[in-house]
């Protein structure tokens, strides 16, 4: 009786004894807890842009970062192309679409990863010519979308939009743009200035012709008869009186619109 008694004693003793160990390699050992939850759970990719799922441009080159599991790691493409160089640096194929990437730790957890390849990012103002009362607008493709844009040299400003204004500057700016990944390129817009047309208010006599010429705007011109008499070259602004005195109201206008006026005087 007295035997059993001690043997149950020691039973009880080492029942503690376990449990408190158990409980100590739970609280207390952090770094044995984070092994045993690499084992079990499997690596873990990491990628450098934050975008689910991850995007890269055509061609580029990053590197995995997996965490979690057992090295060393092994890839392989599931689909889409593409290719590694060195043990863990993917290469993007020529051409956009969607790859998967499995890789393997040493203990055989798998985890899957899926990039979105995605054109090479450019930009193009429209229109690329403007006068100093125009706008144009910047409009991006491929890259990663979210766009910042921002005057790289010349004068004007651009809006967060991208809108560009010239705001008295006459010129070629360069216009840049960003995107959410980093990705840079840049696209130009020239401008020029306000249309004007010449001569300002000019007299001549009837059944004469009087040449008119025009500065600034958007190529190519045109020049016609708002009011009155007369006739006018469309492309080269030769007007030609009529026989009676009068006033004629001679336009130019441009590619975009813009337009410029001048009165004539028609004298006997």
């Amino acid at each position: 009786m007295k035997l059993n008694y001690f043997f149950g004693l020691i039973r009880r003793k080492l029942y503690f004894l376990i449990f408190s160990l158990f409980f100590l390699l739970l609280s207390g050992c952090g770094n044995m807890t984070a092994n045993l939850n690499s084992i079990f759970k499997g690596p873990v990719i990491q990628f450098p842009e934050a975008n689910n799922p991850p995007h890269i441009v055509v061609g580029e080159s990053h590197p995995l970062n997996p965490i979690g599991g057992v090295e060393p790691y092994a890839y392989t493409i599931v689909s889409g192309g593409g290719g590694f160089s060195g043990s863990s640096t993917f290469t993007a194929p020529s051409s956009p679409g969607v790859v998967v990437i499995n890789v393997t730790d040493s203990a055989g957890n798998s985890s899957l990863l899926t990039i979105q390849v995605v054109p090479t990012l450019v930009a193009t103002a429209s229109p690329s010519v403007i006068a100093l009362n125009n706008t144009s607008t910047v409009v991006p493709q491929g890259g990663v979308a979210g766009y910042s844009f921002s005057v790289l040299s010349g004068g004007g400003v651009v809006s967060s939009s991208g809108v560009y204004e010239p705001q008295g500057f006459v010129g070629v700016a360069t216009i840049r743009v960003q995107d959410s990944a980093g990705h840079i390129t840049t696209t130009s817009v020239t401008a020029n200035s306000t249309l004007q047309i010449s001569p300002m208010s000019p007299a001549i006599y009837t059944m004469t012709t009087l040449p008119f010429s025009a500065t600034g705007g958007v190529a190519p011109l045109s020049y016609s008869i708002l009011l009155g008499a007369g006739s006018i070259g469309v492309s080269d602004g030769l007007y030609q009186a009529s026989s009676s005195a009068g006033t004629a109201t001679v336009v130019v206008s441009d590619a975009l619109g813009n337009s410029s006026w001048t009165q004539v005087t028609i004298q006997q």
